[in-house]
């Protein structure tokens, strides 16, 4: 069984398309897990509606508990969690028919190659859509100019995640090292895929598997990395380098990885001067 964890927070305009991709999957074997952060618009009275149809496929749980923020209220689905296998899911995008089986097809792959004891964690590309769906990037791993060998370096990992949540699946042992989140750690999905990184395996699916929708209310969204000035790249870029390296010396302060914050800065304009400045190679 695969549990589907759903995080909502008024998010009636796009919610009933996320959720009526989730049902028209290829791959059954799921269950999807919702918990809303104190919506004020018509989200709960959708997530009944659906329930009410799936009473068998959709857990809602209310605890009265909220976070106001995104990233604890999915770490706390997180904990909720029992099943074998693990996915994050947005309230606004919308899943290809296949993503399930896609994801799961690679993950069984990866228990006979490491063991179904190891951390294991598999991640997707996604297409970039706009409110309409009309596609922006055909590829975030390539418009994003993600380097994806991050995950086997634990401290580049630190300055650059390329693990994008919505995409992931991972298996009860990748749980079990990451559900204890700090309060204080701003993202879920780079908690997780450190802490997998860790002790564990993280490999990319090349494949995209979600429309990824952009809109104005979208609480992390992605930005084009080309502009048509480099100059204003590059100021850019270091306008953010004091936040980025605050961020930085947290996920070191909570990571396991020895890397001297010197290392780490200098990865951090690397990899920054790299994407700005080269040519992405197509993953495979």
């Amino acid at each position: 069984m695969i549990d589907i964890l759903l995080a909502t927070y008024n998010g009636e305009k796009y919610l009933a398309d996320q959720i009526d991709s989730i049902i028209k999957q290829t791959n059954k074997n799921w269950k999807l897990i919702i918990h809303d952060d104190g919506s004020t618009d018509n989200t709960i009275k959708i997530i009944k509606n659906y329930q009410n149809k799936f009473p068998e496929q959709i857990v809602f749980i209310e605890d009265g508990i909220y976070f106001r923020n995104c990233a604890r209220n999915f770490m706390h689905l997180l904990k909720k969690s029992s099943s074998e296998y693990i996915m994050f899911c947005d309230q606004d995008d919308v899943w290809i028919p296949e993503k399930i089986t896609l994801s799961f097809n690679k993950m069984k792959e990866l228990e006979i190659a490491y063991g179904a004891d190891t951390p294991l964690l598999v991640h997707t590309d996604l297409i970039v859509v706009d409110e309409k769906l009309d596609i922006i990037a055909e590829s975030m791993w390539k418009s994003q100019r993600l380097y994806l060998d991050a995950v086997k370096n634990p401290c580049l990992l630190l300055v650059h995640n390329v693990v994008t949540g919505n995409t992931i699946i991972m298996n009860s042992i990748a749980r079990n090292v990451s559900k204890d989140m700090p309060e204080d750690f701003p993202v879920h999905d780079w908690w997780v895929a450190i802490k997998v990184s860790e002790s564990g395996i993280i490999e990319h699916l090349a494949k995209k598997t979600i429309f990824y929708r952009q809109h104005a209310t979208n609480l992390i969204g992605t930005k084009t990395v080309f502009s048509d000035s480099i100059k204003l790249l590059i100021i850019s870029y270091f306008r953010h380098l004091r936040n980025n390296l605050i961020d930085i010396i947290k996920r070191r302060k909570y990571s396991n990885v020895k890397c001297s914050i010197y290392k780490l800065l200098a990865l951090y304009v690397l990899t920054g001067y790299k994407r700005l400045f080269t040519i992405h190679n197509n993953p495979k």
